[in-house]
């Protein structure tokens, strides 16, 4: 205070102590005395007026803050702050903050499809979807997030066992047969399908953040049934990977339908984010012919020697499964069709071969 005289100073001192505080009632809430600072020399105002937060400043570890995700204008999708307070002998300086894609910091979950009819979610501490397969991907959305509570999408009555418990930050698991809800290709203009699946629940708080994460299993699956066993590579059969833009296959030409590269009486793979160790490296970084020729070598490889840094384990040998698509659609019964087809795919939740037909 400056310029008011010595009653104006104890007006203030005695409104930032409350000292006359006598309000009563269900809403006069709770005295708390402020802090009261005389400024005399007037240069020092902003360097003084700068430290209010100190008076907040509580004597304790530092922590970690997680904001919700919210979207980045500049092409990042949806990131997550990451603050911490910046503490001298116990007392707050000032704030450290960092901001990180939503798929770097929760890519996995985003991305995980061990088999059919399993996901996992994260909700917050307010019960509120973060990651959830019936939202939209990270990198997909264009606008800030509108948080939906997840019993929106997790509707059966048992879920609320598991809904109470993840909001006490609890670990658990539950299994029950749960509503499964299905894209029909494009959810909003197609909706969505249900089927009922015996599902086993499993959660467990992320610590140090608001965050709890569950990972949904379905028991009826026989994902850890092979149904071959390991296929070795040959010298007759090479992959293809669908950039021919990036490493040209042998006998390649232009496509007489669409009008680019395509390659005949083969087929090339397409790899899906869940094929990766890291899918969020996947669809961030761009792929180079450095980078396809390492797939490759890779995949092709006969003695199995080939360092692998970008697929998990069970893709090259469903790689090689599937190559075998190429023999069958040579065949006599498939070539009868071949002047009504321009395209012939094959999936599996990690991958797809396709061939061009005409």
């Amino acid at each position: 205070a400056g310029g008011i005289g010595n009653t104006g100073k104890g007006i203030l001192e005695r409104m930032a102590a409350q000292s006359r505080y006598t309000a009563t009632g269900p809403f006069a809430g709770n005295k708390k005395a402020g802090l009261y600072q005389a400024i005399n020399n007037f240069v020092e105002i902003r360097q003084i007026m700068g430290r209010y937060y100190a008076f907040f400043s509580k004597p304790g570890p530092s922590q970690v803050i997680y904001s919700m995700p919210y979207f980045d204008g500049l092409g990042l999708g949806l990131v997550i702050t990451l603050a911490s307070p910046v503490r001298f002998n116990n007392f707050l300086q000032g704030v450290i903050a960092v901001d990180v894609t939503v798929n770097d910091v929760l890519g996995e979950v985003a991305y995980f499809a061990s088999g059919e009819h399993e996901y996992a979610f994260i909700i917050d501490s307010l019960g509120q979807a973060v990651i959830h397969p019936m939202l939209p991907v990270p990198l997909e959305v264009d606008s800030d997030p509108v948080f939906h509570d997840i019993k929106l999408f997790e509707a059966d009555s048992e879920f609320i066992t598991v809904y109470n418990s993840m909001l006490r930050r609890e670990s658990g698991n539950l299994t029950y047969l749960a509503t499964r809800y299905i894209r029909r290709g494009n959810s909003r203009f197609q909706g969505t399908q249900s089927v009922k699946v015996m599902s086993a629940y499993y959660w467990s708080p992320v610590a140090n953040t608001q965050y709890v994460v569950c990972v949904v299993l379905n028991t009826e699956d026989t994902n850890d049934i092979p149904l071959l066993s390991y296929q070795p590579a040959t010298t007759s059969t090479k992959t293809i990977y669908h950039r021919f833009d990036l490493v040209p296959p042998t006998g390649n030409a232009m496509c007489s339908q669409f009008g680019h590269q395509a390659i005949k009486d083969t087929s090339c793979v397409k790899f899906a984010p869940e094929a990766f160790v890291n899918p969020s490296q996947y669809l961030n970084v761009p792929e180079t012919a450095s980078t396809v020729q390492s797939y490759l070598n890779y995949l092709d490889d006969t003695s199995n020697d080939e360092d692998n840094s970008y697929f998990k384990s069970t893709v090259r040998n469903s790689v090689r499964l599937t190559s075998k698509a190429n023999s069958l659609w040579r065949s006599s019964a498939a070539t009868r069709t071949e002047s009504s087809l321009v395209w012939r795919y094959g999936t599996h939740r990690e991958r797809e071969r396709e061939r061009e037909a005409g």
